[in-house]
């Protein structure tokens, strides 16, 4: 894959990503192989992220989330409320979380309804994961910031504790 890439495993399939198109691998075989490409209407937007959940595929595109269907990967439907690109996303308690380049996280349902705008202050959230309760998110500086699910509070930030 040429330029910049991510790998994403997505039930069972490994998708890498790279510009406007992903290459999709069966992880049982991998010499099946498809590929997935935007629709038109999205032009040469950069897929940043690729997530599932209940049997949907959501391929976060510039500042959008597209919803597909994993066999036919038609789109379903789209989220779009973020001023930025999407750096990351990830589910915590059947919510979806998207951490933009705009400086926040936004928390939305499986329809689309966008339920929480979390502002990050200063700090670009560049990826999340959710353990123990809580969402996880690394900054661009280094950092980790820290909310709790139940009411999406901001609990920490712990300082960057690695060599430069």
């Amino acid at each position: 894959v040429g330029g910049r890439a991510s790998l994403w495993v997505v039930e069972d399939t490994i998708w890498v990503c790279s510009g406007s198109s992903a290459s999709v691998w069966v992880s049982t075989d991998l010499l099946q192989k498809d590929t997935y490409t935007l629709p038109p209407e999205y032009g040469r937007g950069t897929i940043s992220c690729v997530v599932s959940q209940k049997s949907k595929i959501y391929i976060a595109v510039n500042e959008t989330v597209l919803v597909i269907h994993p066999q036919t990967k038609d789109v379903i439907s789209s989220f779009k409320q973020h001023k930025q690109h999407i750096n990351h996303m990830c589910f915590a308690d059947n919510l979806l979380f998207t951490c933009s380049s705009d400086r926040t996280i936004r928390v939305w349902k499986d329809s689309g309804e966008c339920i929480q705008t979390i502002d990050c202050g200063e700090d670009t959230i560049q990826c999340l994961v959710q353990a123990n309760s809580q969402l996880w998110g690394g900054t661009s500086f280094g950092f980790l910031k820290t909310w709790r699910l139940s009411d999406f509070t901001q609990t920490n930030l712990i300082p960057r504790q690695f060599p430069n």
